[in-house]
C-alpha cells in the first residue's frame, strides 16, 4: 500500500492525468511494447484529426476499453480529463458530466451530446439516458470537450462524447467475451462481421445481470445492434444501423450520512417500500448515406428513435413512451486552402408521459401499487439547427478554426383532458433561439507537439424534466424558466516524446442562467435559473515511460482535474460553490507491459471532498481506493482480471444535491465495496 501512496503521491505533484490521444502510446518504433495495441487506420486517421483541434479533446481505442471491465463509461472513461462518470443507482445510471455540464442533474443527464451512428442519442429537448450506449459494439470514443464540438452541431456545455460502431471491415471473423465477478455479476458478449468488396455486416449482442453492491440494486440488461453497409459505386455508400437496448434496473436511493456510516450497502427506507425501480426499452434506427463529389462529400442521415420507461420514483409512478425521429444532411469540401463542413439538423420528439399515484401509503401493504392517474400530458421538443466550422491556414505552423451553430427550439406541453379532470396545469408553448460562435487557432510547435486556444458560446434551452420541475414555482403552473448560455475560453498544449505524453489544459466559463435542480425533500426537486456562475479548471494528462528495456516497459498513466466552480457575487449564496462535483479529482495506474502480450499494476482513484448543497455547510467525505489489473493477449485468446476497491473501503461515488442539507437529508450515493471480476475473450 505503502508503494501504492508514493507513486500517486508523485504523480499527483505532476498534476497527472492521462488519455488515450493516440492508438499507441510513444515511440514510432513498432517493436517497442505497448500498453495499447495498434488501432486500424480510421483510429490513427481519427487521432491525428483529433490533433489538429483548437480545444479539449480525447480518444479512446477499442484496445483501451478491453483494458478494464468495460462494463458501463464509467469504466473506460478513467483516463480521460475533464469527463466525470459516476455510479449513482446501478450501471445504466450515471452522472455524466463534462466540465460541470449538467451539474445538478439528480436524474438522467444534460449538457453533453451522445453521438452514435453519427447521429445524437438524446432526445430533441436535450435529457439522455445511455442504456443504448453499448461499449461491445464501439470501436472507439472520441470525446469534444466543450463547444469546439461545434462540427456536430452541438451547443452544449460539456461538448460531445461520440461512439464510433465497429463494422465488418473494422472487425471481421467471430468474437466472445465472458465475465464473472462479484455480487453475482455475470456478463456474455459476441460478435460477427465480414464484408467482401462491395458490402460489410457487423452483428453484436450483450447480455449481462448483476445483484449490485447494495440491497434493491439488481440489474438486467440485454443490448442488440447490427449494420450493414453497401457500396453503390466507389464515390457512394449506404449504411444501415439498428440498436436495441432494454435494462430492468432496481433503484437503492439516496442515503442519509449516518445511513451511509452506518451500512453503505443497504438501500433507502423510501426505496424499499416504494420498490424503485427504471426499466427502459430502446430501440433506434438509423440510415446514413454518403456521396464522394469532386474532392467533397456530401452526407444524408435519416433516424428514428422508439424508447418505453416504467419508472417508479419516491413520488409517484412515471409510464412515458417517446418517439425521436432526426434528419440531417451534411457537405464537407476542401475549398483552395480552406477545410469546410456545413450542416442542417431537424430533431424532433414526441412524448406521452403518465404519472400515476401510489395505491398507499410508505407504511402499506400496498405501498409499491400504481394507484390512480394524477397526470398525463403530451410533451414535444423541436430543435432546428444550422451548423459550419471552417479550418483555415494562417501562416506557417498555424491554423484558425472557426465555426457557428444557429438553434431554434420549441417546447410544447399539452394536458390531456380526454383522461377526466385531472389536476394538471395548463398548456404552455415557448421557443428558444441562438446563435453559438466558436473561435480558435492551433499552433504546431513540431510535428508532435501543438498548443492551441479556442473562445466558444455554449446555449442549452431548459428540457422538459426541468420544465416540469419550474412549474410548481409558478403561481399560473405555467414554467418560466430561461435557456442557460455561457462563455468558455480555453488554452492548452498536448504532445508526445520518446517517453512523454500529456494534455494540459486550462478553461474558465461564464455562464448566465445557469439550470439548477435543487433538491429540498428528496421528492420532487425544483429547476431554477441561477443569475450567474462561473467555471475554472484544469484538465491535465501525462503518461510516462518510467522504464525501458527489462523485457518490457513500466508504464505510468495519470489523470486529474482541478475544478472550481462557484456563484458569482449572487445575492443568496455569495461566491459559493456550486455543488455536485469533487474540486480536486484523480487516477492513476502504474503497470508494467511486457512485449510477450501480458501486463499487471496497480491503481488507484482519489477525490477531495464534495460540497452538496447551495449553503456549503455539507459535504460528502473524499476518497482514495486502490485496485489492480492484470491481463494477457494472445492470437486467439485473452484474459484479464480486475480488483476494484481492495481495501474494502467505504466511499461516496457521487452525491445528490439540496439547497441546505440537514441531517436526515439524503445526499449519498455509496460506490461499490471490494469486487474482483475476470472475463476471458476468444476470438474464431
Amino acid at each position: 500500500m505503502k508503494f501504492v501512496l508514493t507513486w500517486a503521491l508523485a504523480g499527483a505533484l505532476l498534476y497527472p492525468a492521462g488519455t488515450a490521444a493516440e492508438t499507441r502510446l510513444f515511440a514510432d518504433d513498432e517493436e517497442l511494447p505497448r500498453i495499447l495495441v495498434r488501432g486500424t487506420p480510421e483510429d490513427q486517421a481519427a487521432a491525428e484529426r483529433l490533433g489538429r483541434i483548437p480545444g479539449g479533446t480525447a480518444l479512446i481505442t477499442r484496445e483501451e476499453m478491453q483494458l478494464s471491465r468495460g462494463e458501463t463509461l464509467a469504466d473506460v472513461l478513467d483516463f480521460a480529463p475533464g469527463v466525470v462518470a459516476q455510479q449513482r443507482f446501478g450501471p445504466e445510471d450515471l452522472r455524466l458530466s463534462v466540465r460541470g455540464s449538467g451539474l445538478n442533474r439528480t436524474g438522467h443527464g444534460r449538457g453533453l451530446m451522445l453521438v452514435m451512428h453519427g447521429m445524437p442519442i438524446n432526445a430533441a429537448d436535450g435529457n439522455f439516458d445511455m442504456i443504448t450506449f453499448d461499449l461491445w459494439q464501439a470501436q472507439r470514443l472520441e470525446i469534444y470537450r466543450g463547444a469546439q464540438a461545434a462540427r456536430y452541431g452541438a451547443t452544449t456545455l460539456g461538448g460531445v462524447i461520440e461512439m464510433v460502431p465497429r463494422t465488418g471491415r473494422t472487425s471481421p471473423g467471430t468474437e466472445f467475451d465472458a465475465t464473472l465477478g462479484s455480487f453475482d455479476f455475470a456478463r456474455l458478449r459476441a460478435s460477427q462481421g465480414g464484408a467482401n468488396e462491395n458490402a460489410d455486416y457487423f452483428l453484436s449482442a450483450s447480455a449481462a445481470r448483476s445483484d449490485g453492491f447494495r440491497q434493491q440494486s439488481a440489474s438486467e440488461t440485454l443490448k442488440l445492434h447490427g449494420n450493414f453497409g453497401l457500396r453503390h459505386s466507389v464515390n457512394a455508400e449506404t449504411r444501415w444501423f439498428l440498436s436495441a437496448a432494454t435494462t430492468e434496473s432496481e433503484w437503492p436511493g439516496v442515503l442519509t450520512q449516518d445511513q451511509f456510516a452506518a451500512d453503505p450497502s443497504q438501500a433507502a427506507p423510501i426505496s424499499l417500500a416504494r420498490g424503485q425501480a427504471n426499466d427502459i426499452d430502446h430501440v433506434i434506427v438509423t440510415q446514413l448515406s454518403s456521396f464522394q463529389l469532386q474532392g467533397g462529400e456530401w452526407r444524408v442521415v435519416a433516424s428514428f428513435g422508439h424508447r418505453n420507461q416504467d419508472h417508479p420514483t419516491p413520488g409517484n409512478i412515471l409510464l412515458e413512451r417517446a418517439q425521436t425521429g432526426l434528419l440531417e444532411t451534411g457537405w464537407a469540401q476542401q475549398l483552395g486552402i480552406m477545410d469546410l463542413n456545413l450542416g442542417v439538423r431537424l430533431i424532433q420528439t414526441d412524448s406521452k408521459p403518465r404519472r400515476f399515484a401510489y395505491a398507499g401509503p410508505p407504511t402499506s401493504p400496498v405501498a409499491a401499487e400504481r394507484g390512480s392517474l394524477i397526470q398525463a400530458r403530451d410533451q414535444r421538443a423541436r430543435n432546428l439547427e444550422a451548423f459550419g466550422r471552417t479550418a483555415i491556414p494562417l501562416a506557417e505552423r498555424w491554423t484558425m478554426d472557426l465555426g457557428l451553430t444557429l438553434t431554434e427550439s420549441t417546447r410544447r406541453d399539452t394536458p390531456r383532458d380526454d383522461f377526466g379532470p385531472l389536476n394538471q396545469r395548463p398548456r404552455f408553448s415557448d421557443s428558444y433561439r441562438s446563435a453559438t460562435p466558436a473561435l480558435g487557432v492551433v499552433w504546431e510547435a513540431t510535428g508532435s507537439v501543438q498548443a492551441f486556444a479556442g473562445l466558444s458560446r455554449a446555449f442549452e434551452a431548459p428540457s422538459f424534466f426541468d420544465l416540469d420541475a419550474n412549474a410548481p414555482l409558478q403561481a399560473d403552473g405555467i414554467p418560466d424558466l430561461d435557456a442557460q448560455k455561457s462563455w468558455t475560453l480555453e488554452v492548452g498544449s498536448r504532445g508526445r516524446t520518446d517517453r512523454l505524453r500529456w494534455d494540459a489544459v486550462l478553461y474558465t466559463s461564464r455562464l448566465d442562467n445557469e439550470i439548477l435542480r435543487i433538491d429540498p425533500f428528496g421528492v420532487n426537486p425544483p429547476a431554477v435559473n441561477a443569475d450567474q456562475t462561473l467555471r475554472f479548471g484544469a484538465e491535465l494528462g501525462l503518461d510516462a515511460v518510467l522504464i525501458d528495456g527489462i523485457g518490457g516497459q513500466l508504464i505510468l498513466r495519470q489523470r486529474a482535474d482541478l475544478n472550481r466552480f462557484r456563484f458569482d457575487d449572487d445575492p443568496v449564496h455569495g461566491d459559493n460553490t456550486v455543488p455536485g462535483i469533487s474540486p480536486r479529482i484523480y487516477r492513476g495506474w502504474l503497470l508494467y507491459q511486457a512485449a510477450t502480450g501480458w501486463y499487471a499494476g496497480p491503481s488507484l482513484q482519489a477525490a477531495a471532498r464534495t460540497e452538496v448543497d447551495l449553503v456549503n455547510q455539507t459535504q460528502a467525505p473524499g476518497y482514495g481506493i486502490w485496485g489492480f489489473r492484470a491481463g494477457w493477449s494472445g492470437e486467439r485468446w485473452s484474459v484479464r482480471a480486475e480488483l476494484v476497491n481492495g481495501s474494502d473501503r467505504a466511499w461516496v461515488s457521487t452525491t445528490n444535491i439540496l439547497n441546505r442539507a440537514a441531517p436526515a437529508s439524503g445526499v449519498i450515493f455509496p460506490g461499490d465495496g471490494r469486487s474482483a471480476y475476470l472475463t476471458v475473450g476468444w476470438s474464431l
